[in-house]
């Protein structure tokens, strides 16, 4: 009886903030992708790269099944995550990461092979999801006034469509629109957060890691400035070194 409980009581407690593994997992995979082109395709870093991605579907397909779990045996559980100060900004790791593994494998499909339409599927998918969550998340900021750095993960959620759509030449006006959304949140959110950390209540211990995120928003930023203009600027390259200041700080 007490281990039926237990199994209960984990299944409804299920965490979001989980899918941000994902989230780092495929990073890596895609860091390791840039550093064998860089490096004339070594084989460690080749493999590491298909390594990490593999681990990254492997465990989203798991967490996927777990929180669809959730959904369906404890919706009211799940409602309230979406009423959480904290754990609503997660929401979008879900669609960051499938736009994160789609990134990875776009260039390795070719476009007449039928794996090529669930890429794009995928791409679309999330994107929109993306969208959603986005439109949601900023109405539920309307109406809670608590500021933490897990604000950016729904607004990085936006500058990584851009970066994900490399290769499946979705329409520019469309990752344009992302890539606006993201830049303007961006700067906005980064002034309240900065205000907030220095001249209201510091944040509680086990929110510090936290304060990484700082560096996500700057570096995907030149990354889809790049791909999207396919060039590099003074400004690409101002922000490239906010992206690094913020890492010496972390």
């Amino acid at each position: 009886m007490q281990e039926n409980i237990e199994k209960i009581s984990k299944l409804a407690n299920f965490p979001i903030v989980l899918f941000a593994s994902v989230m780092g997992i495929g990073g890596l995979s895609l860091a390791f992708k840039k550093a064998s082109v860089a490096f004339n395709h070594q084989a460690f870093l080749a493999g590491s790269a298909f390594g990490f991605v593999i681990l990254a579907l492997i465990v989203f397909a798991l967490l996927f099944v777990c929180y669809g779990a959730k959904i369906l045996y404890y919706f009211k559980a799940f409602k309230e995550d979406f009423t959480h100060q904290v754990k609503i900004n997660f929401l979008s790791s879900v669609p960051i990461s499938m736009l994160i593994i789609t990134a990875f494998w776009s260039d390795f499909i070719s476009k007449e092979s039928g794996f090529w339409w669930g890429i794009l599927g995928s791409f679309y998918v999330a994107s929109a999801l993306q969208l959603i969550l986005s439109l949601y998340v900023m109405s539920f900021w309307f109406k809670e006034s608590m500021k933490t750095p897990a604000w950016f993960i729904p607004i990085v959620g936006n500058l990584i469509v851009p970066l994900s759509s490399a290769f499946i030449n979705a329409p520019k006006d469309m990752l344009l629109f992302f890539f606006s959304i993201g830049c303007f949140f961006w700067i906005i959110l980064s002034a309240m957060i900065m205000q907030r950390l220095i001249f209201e209540q510091s944040l509680e211990t086990k929110f510090i890691p936290t304060l990484f995120i700082f560096i996500a928003p700057p570096s995907i930023f030149v990354l889809d400035f790049h791909s999207l203009f396919q060039t590099y600027s003074i400004l690409s390259l101002m922000v490239y070194f906010i992206a690094l200041f913020f890492v010496l700080l972390a």
